[in-house]
């Protein structure tokens, strides 16, 4: 894959007195790639425009023993202190290395870079970033050594929702696994023979490290590389429900990745990726459903739906709603007929979430 390169001007101030000003590269390196060719063929052309939209790798080059502070194009500096790397095997690092780095602020990059903001039990969180940072020297895969970190400075967006005392930190990986046995489209248990995949994108599983504010910034230290970190606020609710959401006039039966269904919560940076299939639906009542009781009765948001099906998108973003089970049921069932978009109007109607 051919790489395209240009540069940002670094904005950062010395932080320390060894520590050296840095350009920062911006590279079309697509996210995490699918685990083989065959599933990347399989999942066709919404996966291909996903990746090429998705945030972009930042990188910068410098001496190890030197260290660096640097900032990306969202203005986040970052501070790395000298020799804090060593190779695989323990050995200190010496010379020029590279750190990469990637970061998510907005709901579309989490949608296009499938970092949807989601406990590894289903509880929703609001997110204030999503970074993973990595280090390389030619071909060797470099790590911290033992209580070494990377700092991260964060201009704060909002209010944070008051919070003054921190913000918990998560841990991460992109997750996919196999189910045969769920719920069906009026929420009823189910076992079918066909293998269905659960692709959750990631799950969120909270560190010790808590990030702190001051008023104007947001301060969070990074101690292991090659992995993502969320910043997040857990959002809480006494009551919860399921949502089940059917796609009635079109869904992709060949690939469960040309099927995408996301809610995002008014006004809050929080992405919900519903992926787990409904089991033995009829045609009009094909779709996903949210993890059972997970969503907080009340919660108001906005659902967009995606497929790629017969060289075609498809989408649907719904009207702002609030959260409620239907009477008498367990579950909220909400319908979406989807309409035929070219790739700009998909990438627009994506784009359109962040105001939601």
């Amino acid at each position: 894959m051919k790489k395209i390169f240009f540069t940002v001007t670094v904005l950062s101030t010395l932080l320390a007195t060894q520590s050296c000003k840095r350009k920062v590269d911006i590279e079309t390196d697509f996210p995490e790639k699918p685990a083989s060719v065959s599933t990347k063929q399989a999942d066709g052309k919404l996966l291909e425009v996903f990746n090429a939209n998705a945030p972009k790798t930042e990188s910068t080059t410098f001496d190890a023993a030197t260290g660096v502070v640097f900032t990306n194009s969202k203005g986040t500096i970052y501070t790395i202190d000298p020799n804090i790397f060593v190779k695989q095997d323990g050995t200190p690092v010496t010379g020029n290395v590279t750190v990469k780095v990637k970061e998510i602020s907005e709901v579309s990059e989490m949608i296009l870079g499938d970092k949807p903001t989601v406990t590894k039990d289903g509880q929703l969180l609001e997110s204030f970033g999503e970074f993973k940072i990595d280090a390389v020297q030619g071909t060797d895969v470099l790590k911290l050594k033992t209580a070494a970190v990377v700092r991260v400075q964060v201009v704060r967006r909002d209010t944070i929702n008051g919070n003054t005392k921190g913000i918990p930190m998560w841990d991460g990986d992109t997750i996919s696994q196999s189910i045969l046995k769920g719920y069906n489209y009026v929420n009823e248990d189910v076992i079918v023979v066909k293998e269905y995949i659960l692709r959750k994108g990631i799950d969120w599983v909270q560190t010790t490290d808590i990030a702190t504010t001051n008023g104007s910034t947001l301060n969070l230290a990074i101690d292991k590389l090659g992995v993502w970190r969320n910043c997040d606020a857990l959002v809480t609710a006494a009551a919860k429900t399921t949502v089940i959401g059917y796609f009635n006039n079109v869904f992709n039966d060949s690939t469960s990745a040309s099927n995408l269904l996301f809610f995002k919560t008014s006004k809050t940076n929080t992405l919900v990726k519903l992926c787990t299939n409904i089991l033995a639906g009829p045609n009009d009542k094909k779709g996903y459903l949210s993890y059972q009781n997970s969503f907080p009765i009340g919660i108001k948001g906005t659902f967009i739906a995606i497929v790629y099906k017969g060289g075609k998108f498809y989408t649907y973003i719904t009207d702002e709603m609030t959260i409620a089970p239907e009477t008498g049921k367990t579950f909220i069932g909400i319908d979406f007929t989807l309409a035929v978009r070219t790739e700009a109007q998909l990438l627009a109607d994506i784009q359109s979430m962040n105001l939601k």
